[in-house]
């Protein structure tokens, strides 16, 4: 070993000492560097020059695509995207405002507007990052109850548009969210309109309801009226930030509230009729009753009612499809308004004042002529030649015009309809030119969208005596609306004017704080003479005597205190001891204010549903009345 004493020193350039093991080390390293390889014993090499223009070819080429990038978007692009960031910045908004409400004839408001909250998100807007994604979908389970994984199909699934998370929220929600809005991206509340309908008065099929989706008209009044009902929005125009808060709202046209109607309907009347005819129906084991009431003076339609309903604010709540199916197949809802629409109903014997008033027209019988009226009348089979006879419900003997209204003769009724004997009938063709007279073959043209207009019978090779005896007493096949038998019962009660129904009187709208009416219907007549009034007076005498006389088939109405005339029938449904029972009347007498048409489907008891209903009815609505006209005069 070579050794070096101990004050040696070996100085270099830098003015450094070395010490001689670090140059025996660096003898070793330089030595060892040499046994490398001569392409692993170095870090770096120097690049040749090829490598080096490869180089700076590829950061030209990236300058290059950057430059291109930035001219197409700047300039080639520059207008639609100046567009799209001025969309982004400038979001014009619909503002809804209320429709218009419903009130009865006396201003009771039988419809409302309530607001609703929606929580609603935007899956563009949404954050874009799988974690921040992931956060917000939880806190929206938690915030609305539902679970994450179904928020999450949905946002991923939506087409495009909004995306509707929850509905109805609660008070507490909306105030929760409030907290919440600044940090959840992409998620808003919506304020909303909803319907809320009365419950009383069966009021449902006559008010109808709304789409849920778009708050417009669907049934009732709600969809005849729609074009005045609905509001017309106004807009509105936010600015936004780059991350979406508002910065300014200008409103750009102010909403305006839809006009509300005022009705023809008297709902302390249209309450008394469901009231009395739920119970009956109850007790008569029916499911299925209408009623039908106008002012004979002028066609205005004071209630209608249509069993069974349906509840109103169902249309106005988010239903899931099990829900709505649950709803539907209740035995207790159906969307169809079988006063107006319903065919299928013969009338029974309520046909008849219609019929004698065709034949004191035609000269087929003079008032105060006697028919004799065996308990049946009968006739060769037009096929077999044998007896084919036709029974009345009881025997009445010796008969004029007034006692077969009174007493619902049918024998009386088959004569002067079809002919016998020395009585020459009207025949079929007549009959139904008559009823047409009075409005039974075609609609009424009250506002109310799908009215029925009911089918009268055809003549045709097979037409025989026998079913011309059985229109005579309303059997048979045709049908007719309880709405048409009420209106042709209006002609018979005020003289012979055929009234166009009417349901809604008045259309009002707010301006500066005042109601104003910005549309008045007056009555339309339909035919302004049905027939003589003096051959009506005769056939109105007839129903009255179905009042007062012992013998008369509504003597049950002669103790209330409104006087009356009407006339009952009983329509066969083809089931032993099956009937549809029916009674239209008009009161009071001397001055007709009210015409009413009651009919009970599917009974087992020929009449006395339907009279106790009309009999309860006039007591309850009458006497109310004549207690506020006393209430109301001085001492």
């Amino acid at each position: 070993m070579i050794k070096f004493p101990s004050n040696f020193r070996i100085r270099n350039n830098s003015r450094n000492n070395l010490e001689p093991h670090e140059v025996f080390l660096d003898h070793l390293a330089q030595q060892r560097e040499r046994e490398i390889p001569e392409s692993e014993h170095k870090l770096e090499r120097p690049l040749p020059d090829k490598a080096y223009l490869t180089l700076l070819l590829g950061v030209l080429l990236v300058f290059g695509v950057l430059i291109g990038r930035s001219f197409w978007f700047q300039i080639v692009q520059g207008e639609e995207h100046a567009l799209r960031a001025q969309n982004n910045q400038f979001v014009v908004q619909s503002i809804r405002a209320e429709r218009g409400v419903i009130y009865d004839q006396s201003m009771k408001q039988l419809v409302y507007n309530r607001t609703t909250y929606r929580l609603v998100a935007d899956p563009s807007e949404l954050p874009s990052g799988e974690a921040q994604r992931i956060w917000l979908i939880k806190r929206l389970a938690e915030f609305t109850g539902l679970p994450s994984e179904e928020i999450a199909v949905k946002i991923e699934t939506e087409a495009g548009g909004k995306l509707v998370l929850q509905e109805d929220l609660d008070y507490e929600q909306v105030i929760l969210w409030e907290t919440k809005r600044e940090d959840w991206p992409g998620i808003s509340l919506e304020r909303q309109l909803a319907r809320q309908y009365s419950n009383e008065g069966g009021l449902s099929h006559l008010l109808g309801y709304v789409s849920r989706s778009d708050f417009q008209g669907a049934a009732g009044l709600e969809s005849y009226y729609d074009g005045y009902l609905r509001d017309r929005p106004g807009q509105r125009q936010l600015e936004r930030d780059a991350q979406g808060r508002i910065l300014e709202e200008v409103i750009i046209r102010e909403p305006e509230p839809g006009d509300s109607l005022v009705l023809n309907i008297d709902y302390e009347l249209q309450s008394i009729i469901e009231d009395v005819l739920k119970k009956k129906m109850e007790e008569a084991g029916s499911q299925e009753a209408n009623a039908v009431a106008i002012d004979p003076r002028n066609g205005a339609v004071r209630a209608l009612v249509s069993f069974p309903g349906y509840d109103n604010n169902v249309f106005s709540r988010t239903l899931s499809t099990e829900d709505m199916n649950e709803v539907i197949n209740q035995p207790d809802f159906s969307l169809f308004n079988q006063a107006i629409s319903g065919i299928g109903y013969a009338t029974g014997s309520v046909i008849k004042p219609l019929l004698a008033v065709a034949a004191l027209e035609e000269g087929i019988i003079d008032p105060d002529r006697q028919i004799y009226a065996p308990e049946k009348i009968c006739i060769p089979h037009a096929y077999t030649g044998s007896e084919q006879c036709f029974h009345d419900w009881r025997f009445h003997g010796w008969t004029d015009l007034r006692k077969a209204i009174a007493s619902s003769v049918n024998v009386y009724f088959y004569m002067i309809g079809g002919g016998y004997q020395e009585v020459r009938g009207l025949g079929p063709n007549k009959i139904i030119e008559w009823l047409g007279k009075f409005g039974w073959n075609q609609t009424t043209g009250i506002d109310l969208p799908n009215e029925g207009k009911g089918v009268l019978p055809e003549i045709n090779q097979n037409w025989r005596l026998g079913n011309t005896y059985h229109l005579s007493i309303g059997q048979g096949h045709f049908s007719v609306t309880p709405l048409q038998v009420a209106v042709a019962y209006a002609a018979l009660a005020n003289g012979g004017v055929l009234y166009q129904p009417q349901v809604v009187n008045q259309i009002i709208r707010q301006m500066n704080g005042a109601q104003v009416v910005v549309r008045e219907f007056t009555p339309i007549v339909a035919n302004p003479s049905v027939a003589s009034y003096e051959n009506i007076k005769i056939v109105q005498e007839g129903m009255r005597q179905a009042v007062t006389s012992p013998q008369g088939s509504t003597y049950l109405l002669n103790s209330l205190p409104v006087t009356s005339a009407a006339k009952t029938g009983t329509a066969q449904t083809g089931r032993d001891n099956v009937y549809h029972n029916w009674i239209a009347l008009f009161a009071p007498y001397e001055d007709p204010e009210l015409v009413m048409v009651f009919m009970i489907r599917d009974v087992h008891d020929s009449m006395v549903a339907v009279r106790s209903v009309a009999y309860d009815v006039l007591d309850l609505y009458f006497s109310g009345k004549n207690d506020k006209f006393s209430q109301n005069q001085e001492p």
